[in-house]
């Protein structure tokens, strides 16, 4: 057979047929597949919280296939949550020069190259770069990343109300509510832990049907602030699910009280009345509420009427400092 028909290639001077060819061919198709299936892995553990296995299986991962970013950007989060400040740049970079979105791998970088970075290696340095990553992520509700900075921070400080109420928001908006709980109840028991969180738990409650729980700490609540119409209106809400029907309505009536337009209230107000036959009161006020808001919904856990919904700025308040908020207000 003529060489110019040859389906083989050449190596300097070794000849390479056919089935050397096919043989390499096949073993790459398989170190491929075994890479997807260290990456699938490393992913499972990434949404596990178990960010030093994800490390691991991301790192073995690369051995076999460096093409796949994913699998870079999962090897610098691991870093990071491990507190190395440099080693991460590396990943990061590699993860966006491959195909395919890196998202979290670019926002890491834009925060690194600033010139607010840390740039010493002492474990305040890694702590403080962690907070301004994370508060990153959760600014552009990236919240799976934002869970890794906030929760590796968590392990190498003091007990802080302020990073555990962080962490109940991030595992709330995450849909992981028993760990959210877990994070609000043990933040409201450490010392100078804001009465606010024991709204947040209490919303947490709700979701989780437990709402007799959810009673006594609105209730509790409401004995030292009883200007907030989101805590009005939620009681009133638990209120109204344990049967309580006109007790709720005079919750909803005092969130009104305080802001008239307040729409979760005005809408639990005329679903109230709906629900109890007085049609021609709960029209009016039904059509008042969808003209303000548009949307559906009566537990008030995250957004304002005045705030377009996807808004991450009230997430923020809500983990806020009380010195912070009274600025903010």
């Amino acid at each position: 057979m003529g060489a110019s028909l040859r389906t083989s290639r050449t190596q300097g001077n070794r000849y390479i047929g056919p089935s050397v060819l096919s043989r390499r061919m096949n073993k790459g198709d398989t170190t491929h597949s075994e890479a997807v299936q260290l990456l699938k892995e490393a992913c499972s553990l990434y949404h596990e919280g178990r960010y030093s296995d994800m490390r691991c299986y991301a790192e073995r991962c690369l051995k076999l296939d460096v093409s796949l970013g994913m699998a870079w950007e999962l090897f610098g989060l691991g870093r990071l949550s491990e507190l190395d400040l440099k080693d991460p740049l590396n990943g990061f970079e590699r993860a966006i020069g491959c195909q395919g979105r890196a998202e979290d791998a670019e926002i890491a970088l834009t925060i690194m190259r600033g010139p607010s970075w840390p740039k010493g290696n002492e474990l305040l340095d890694a702590v403080n770069g962690l907070v301004a990553l994370g508060q990153a992520y959760l600014s552009r509700s990236r919240f799976r990343p934002a869970a890794l900075c906030f929760s590796s921070v968590e392990r190498y400080v003091r007990p802080n109300p302020t990073i555990g109420s962080i962490l109940g928001l991030i595992y709330r908006e995450l849909g992981m509510l028993e760990i959210s709980l877990d994070h609000y109840e043990k933040a409201s028991l450490l010392e100078g832990a804001p009465i606010e969180l024991l709204h947040d738990r209490a919303i947490i409650l709700i979701k989780l049907g437990r709402v007799q729980e959810a009673e006594g700490l609105l209730g509790q609540l409401l004995e030292k602030i009883d200007d907030d119409p989101r805590i009005w209106n939620n009681y009133g809400t638990v209120l109204e699910a344990l049967g309580k029907d006109s007790e709720a309505l005079k919750a909803y009536d005092k969130a009104l009280e305080i802001d008239d337009d307040y729409y979760p209230a005005l809408y639990s107000r005329g679903r109230n009345l709906q629900k109890r036959g007085l049609m021609e009161e709960a029209r009016p006020i039904l059509e008042r509420a969808l003209d303000i808001e548009g949307r559906v919904f009566n537990i008030d856990d995250m957004t304002r009427p005045q705030e377009p919904p996807g808004s991450t700025t009230v997430r923020l308040k809500e983990v806020s400092t009380k010195r912070e908020r009274k600025k903010s207000s």
